[in-house]
């Protein structure tokens, strides 16, 4: 593989990565109070960002199928157990009171787009590999017309 190449994957596994925490850090700005629970929860999302880099040097060797599956999936499943980690705050009270119900579920709901558009990913890679790279690129402006929504009620 060019070395090139390798820098890329590194940027990409990288960027991912650091919007996930930046994401993570607002997320707690209005968590004021925690459980075992939600530790727990947090340290799933760990272990799934921490898996990151493996599937994208997978996909960036391999690029089949497979690798774009086993990426879809880490994708899905750090941005599945972030979800769950606002959502049990929430549920549980541990919000600031700024946060009412209405920006609870929107924020949840919000999460959920990046793990829906990485799995539907995962079909239409089974139909057509390049076009399951590019499926990504939905999730801008998934998530501008659900807070385009949010901003109208």
């Amino acid at each position: 593989m060019c070395i090139d190449f390798q820098w890329l994957l590194y940027l990409l596994s990288f960027f991912v990565v650091g919007i996930y925490w930046i994401v993570h850090h607002n997320l707690f700005q209005h968590i004021v109070r925690h459980d075992r629970v939600l530790l727990y929860g947090n340290l799933l999302f760990l272990l799934v960002v921490s898996f990151l880099p493996f599937p994208t040097e997978l996909l960036g060797i391999y690029g089949t199928r497979f690798t774009w599956t086993l990426y879809a999936l880490n994708i899905s499943l750090v941005g599945l157990t972030l979800t769950f980690v606002w959502w049990y705050a929430h549920r549980r009270g541990f919000t600031g009171p700024e946060i009412d119900d209405r920006t609870g579920r929107f924020v949840a709901i919000r999460g959920l787009i990046v793990p829906a558009v990485f799995l539907c990913s995962i079909g239409i890679a089974a139909v057509n590999l390049p076009a399951a790279f590019v499926t990504p690129l939905l999730i801008v402006p998934l998530q501008a017309l659900w807070v385009r929504r949010f901003r109208r009620q």
